[in-house]
């Protein structure tokens, strides 16, 4: 389904919101990642004209895990609007990649109106005349929109962060890949030698991933 350029809608011009014409669908959907595109399948059924809205690619979340990701939960739980799990291992768990090619089969047999590669910057409400989305692209007014982004998407550091010993690395999950043996980059652990520690809730899978490793580093900073 297309969308269409309706009746003047307000868009920005010089910053400011003023009447003119600008696309227009009834449904705008932010995030094509598994949410998003249940979501847009859902609405396909329906008949409703709909757009989705994707800053990456198909999955870009996904994408960025780190090297050895795989899903918590078995795959048999892949469950999204006929597009259940139908592979080989349903008590298996999707390593990364895997189930980014999944995300992708899945909007790909949807026919999902994903566009790609689509910022959305900022949000704003017309009373009573729906939504106007500013994006890198132009914006775009719709009558209702569908936040798909996901939850802690920014890492976060505590502020007693800050009062660590400098000589101690701290990585964010997002920045993680792997635990290869070489100095240290935004990409890798630290070497060895040097005690780390991760932020966030995946940091115990991190830990589990690299525990081999990284046995000494631990064994010095007290765990047991």
């Amino acid at each position: 389904m297309g969308t269409e350029v309706k009746e003047p809608r307000y868009a920005r011009q010089n910053g400011d919101l003023a009447p003119t014409q600008m696309e227009s669908v009834a449904v705008a959907i932010v995030g094509g990642g598994q949410a998003g595109l249940a979501t847009s399948r859902e609405l396909t059924k329906a008949g409703l004209e709909h757009v989705v809205l994707e800053r990456g690619r198909v999955g870009e979340t996904w994408r960025n895990r780190w090297d050895s990701f795989s899903l918590v939960t078995p795959n048999w739980t892949v469950q999204l609007p006929e597009g259940q799990y139908a592979g080989s291992e349903p008590d298996g768990f999707m390593p990364r990649d895997e189930f980014v090619a999944y995300l992708e089969r899945y909007a790909a047999e949807s026919g999902a109106p994903i566009r790609e590669h689509v910022a959305v910057m900022s949000l704003q409400s017309l009373p009573g005349d729906g939504f106007v989305l500013c994006t890198s692209a132009g914006d775009i007014h719709a009558d209702t929109v569908v936040l798909a982004t996901g939850a802690y998407q920014r890492p976060h550091r505590p502020a007693g962060a800050q009062t660590l010993p400098t000589e101690l690395a701290q990585i964010d999950v997002d920045d993680y890949r792997n635990a290869s043996p070489v100095a240290a980059t935004p990409m890798t652990l630290p070497p060895y030698d040097q005690p780390t520690a991760a932020t966030g809730g995946a940091q115990a899978r991190m830990a589990s991933r690299t525990s081999a490793a990284c046995s000494g580093s631990l064994r010095r900073t007290g765990r047991r």
